[in-house]
C-alpha cells in the first residue's frame, strides 16, 4: 500500500514538474517573441542619424555590455558566425532583453566615433584656416583652400552635431 502511494505521489510530482516546465517554456517563448517584435519594429524606423533616445540608451548600456565581455574584441562581428558559441548566444539574449538590434547598437557606436572624429577634424581645419588666412604666400593660400574643401566635404547635420556635442565628454570617456 505504501509503495503504491509513493508511486502515485511521485507521478503527481513528475506531472507537476512537467507542467511547470511547459508553462515556463511558454512564458519565456512569449517574452522572447515580444522582444523580437519590438526589435523588428525599431528596425523600420532606423535613420542614418542617431536619435537622442538611442544615444541615451546606448550611453546607459555600453558599459554594461563591455563589462559582460560578450564580444571577442572591441570590433566584434555582430553576425553570428558560430551557432554553438556560448558568447554569441549570451550576446543575442542580451540584445533581445534590452530590445536592441545588434547591428544598430554597433552602428550607433561607430556613428558616434565618426561624428567625434569629424568634429575634431573640423576644429583642426578651422584652426589651420585661422592661422594661415592672413598669410600671403602661395603655400599658405593652398593650405587654406584645402582646409576649406575639407570642411565642405565632411558635413554633418546640425541636429546630430548638437546631440553629440552635448554628450561629447561622456562619450569620449565611454568609448576610449
Amino acid at each position: 500500500m505504501v509503495r503504491r502511494d509513493l508511486r502515485f505521489l511521485m507521478l503527481w510530482v513528475l506531472a507537476l514538474l512537467l507542467i511547470m516546465v511547459v508553462l515556463r517554456h511558454h512564458v519565456v517563448g512569449y517574452a522572447w517573441r515580444r522582444s523580437e517584435i519590438a526589435v523588428a519594429q525599431k528596425r523600420l524606423d532606423y535613420q542614418v542619424e542617431i536619435s537622442e533616445a538611442e544615444l541615451i540608451d546606448f550611453i546607459r548600456l555600453w558599459p554594461k555590455y563591455k563589462k559582460l565581455n560578450l564580444g571577442e574584441t572591441d570590433d566584434v562581428s555582430v553576425k553570428i558566425e558560430n551557432d554553438y558559441s556560448w558568447k554569441n548566444f549570451l550576446s543575442s539574449i542580451w540584445f533581445l532583453y534590452h530590445k536592441w538590434d545588434p547591428e544598430r547598437f554597433y552602428y550607433v557606436r561607430e556613428r558616434v566615433l565618426y561624428v567625434l572624429q569629424t568634429l575634431d577634424s573640423q576644429r583642426y581645419s578651422q584652426a589651420v584656416i585661422q592661422a594661415l588666412v592672413h598669410q600671403k604666400d602661395k603655400t599658405a593660400r593652398e593650405m587654406v583652400k584645402l582646409q576649406r574643401q575639407h570642411l565642405k566635404a565632411e558635413q554633418l547635420s546640425a541636429e546630430e552635431t548638437a546631440l553629440i556635442s552635448k554628450y561629447k565628454e561622456d562619450l569620449k570617456e565611454l568609448l576610449k
